[in-house]
């Protein structure tokens, strides 16, 4: 009796030990199938994205809350590159020198300036010989020539003293070659007029004359000093 009952025992504890250690059945459900797998279909890579950017900012210890108030600031707070844009700028009137930019300095230029132009002062005109001859000529042409009043004898001894006389004395410095002439031929007719006039005596026919030319140092000439000319028609 005692060995029945001792192998009914270790029957029992192997069907329990057997019922433990075997491989349980798996239990299926098409409904719970297709629902997870509908789910899977419907999440798309942005939902996946989201899901992602939620963990992160779970890991990071910040809340929506966190994420909106940043994300408010961000939009209301320019940047820096933006305030540089909107920034008023200022030129400086003043170029900026630099170690790399020295000053330059004015270079010596190898030709001297030119002088400015001088308003220099008229000088007195040069005349020669050729000249007083032309002007000696063109006088003894008139008087022997033109005038029919009296007649013209040139005598070149007659010289500018009280015993002859003359009715002027043109300067060629200032009235030049032909106003000396002009004046001289003048002079010739008013010799005729007095020699020919019976108020001043018995008329003459016949009248000698000279043209003296004499010169006067130490005079001015538009302030610069110079040498005068003169010549005169001298009668008698």
């Amino acid at each position: 009796m005692k060995k029945i009952t001792i192998l009914i025992i270790i029957v029992i504890v192997m069907v329990v030990a057997t019922g433990c250690t075997g491989t349980p059945d798996t239990y299926t459900d098409d409904s719970l199938s297709t629902e997870s797998s509908s789910v899977i279909a419907r999440e798309t890579p942005e939902d996946l994205k989201e899901k992602d950017e939620e963990e992160k900012k779970e890991e990071e210890g910040m809340t929506e809350t966190d994420v909106f108030i940043a994300s408010e600031r961000a939009t209301e707070a320019p940047t820096a590159g933006e305030r540089s844009k909107t920034a008023p700028t200022t030129k400086s009137s003043t170029p900026s020198l630099t170690n790399s930019d020295p000053p330059r300095l004015p270079t010596a230029s190898s030709t001297p300036p030119a002088p400015p132009p001088s308003s220099a002062e008229p000088t007195a005109p040069v005349y020669t010989q050729q000249d007083y001859d032309d002007i000696i000529a063109a006088v003894r042409h008139y008087a022997e020539n033109e005038i029919t009043k009296i007649k013209f004898v040139w005598d070149p001894t007659i010289k500018m003293d009280e015993f002859h006389g003359w009715h002027g004395t043109p300067q060629l410095n200032s009235s030049e070659k032909d106003g000396v002439i002009r004046t001289l031929k003048y002079h010739a007719d008013l010799t005729a007029d007095v020699l020919t006039d019976q108020a001043n005596g018995m008329p003459s026919h016949t009248v000698y004359y000279n043209i003296v030319r004499y010169e006067v140092e130490n005079m001015f000439f538009f302030e610069q000093p110079c040498v005068s000319i003169f010549f005169a028609l001298v009668y008698g």
